[in-house]
C-alpha cells in the first residue's frame, strides 16, 4: 500500500486521497488563492510583500475522509475547555495534540462503520438527549441555548456532537450485545456466589 505520513503513526492512501472529491476542493480552494494572487498587476505585487497564509491542512485521513487541523484545534479547543472547568492539568501540548487526533481518528472510523451498516439516530433521540442535558444543569431550553452560547459553542455543533456520541453509543452496545453470550450456568453461578 502506498502513502506517506503527515504525523507519525497516520498512513495517507495517496491513490484514494487523489480520486476524492475533498482534493477537488483543496486544490479548487488553493488554487483561487494563487489565482488571486497572479491576478494582481505586477507593480502591486513588486510593491506588496508576498506571505503565504496557510488555510488549514490536512492531518489524517480515515478512508475517504479528512481530518483537517481545524478539526483538530476545534476538539482541543473544548478538550481544554472541560479539562479549565474540572480544574485538571492538561498535558503537554504535543501530547494533547496526538490524544486528540487519536480520538477523532476514532471517531470517524466508529461513525463510518455505523453508517455502513445502517446505523442511525433520529431527531427525536437527539432533542430527547438534549433536553435530558438541560434538566441535568437545572436549565430549561432557551437558558441551555444561552448558555451555549455563553460558552461560545454552537448550538448546531453542540447537537451535532450529540449525535455523533449517541451513534458511537448505539454502535458500542450493539457490537458488544452481539458478542456477548451468558449461559445459564453462568447466571446460576453469579446468583449463587451473591447468596453466600
Amino acid at each position: 500500500r502506498q502513502g506517506s505520513q503527515f504525523l507519525p503513526g497516520v498512513l495517507v492512501d495517496f491513490k484514494r486521497w487523489t480520486r476524492s472529491k475533498h482534493l477537488v476542493a483543496i486544490l479548487t480552494t488553493m488554487s483561487l488563492g494563487v489565482g488571486v494572487a497572479f491576478a494582481q498587476p505586477a507593480a502591486v505585487a513588486r510593491a506588496a510583500p508576498s506571505r503565504v497564509v496557510t488555510v488549514d491542512r490536512v492531518v489524517a485521513i480515515v478512508n475517504d475522509e479528512a481530518i483537517t487541523q481545524h478539526d483538530v484545534d476545534d476538539a482541543k479547543r473544548g478538550v481544554l475547555t472541560q479539562m479549565k472547568q474540572q480544574n485538571v492539568q492538561p498535558p503537554a501540548a504535543d501530547v494533547l495534540d496526538k490524544q486528540v487526533l487519536e480520538r477523532l481518528i476514532t471517531e470517524r472510523s466508529l461513525l463510518q462503520f455505523a453508517k455502513e451498516t445502517g446505523l442511525r439516530v433520529d431527531d427525536q433521540q437527539i432533542e430527547r438527549a438534549m433536553q435530558r442535558i438541560a434538566q441535568d444543569n437545572k436549565l430549561t431550553a432557551d437558558e441551555f441555548r444561552k448558555a451555549l452560547a455563553q460558552e461560545n459553542i454552537s448550538y448546531t455543533k453542540y447537537r451535532d456532537d450529540i449525535r455523533n456520541e449517541l451513534v458511537v453509543q448505539r454502535l458500542r452496545e450493539r457490537e458488544v450485545e452481539s458478542r456477548l453470550t451468558v449461559s445459564d450456568a453462568e447466571v446460576e453461578h453469579y446468583l449463587a456466589t451473591l447468596k453466600a
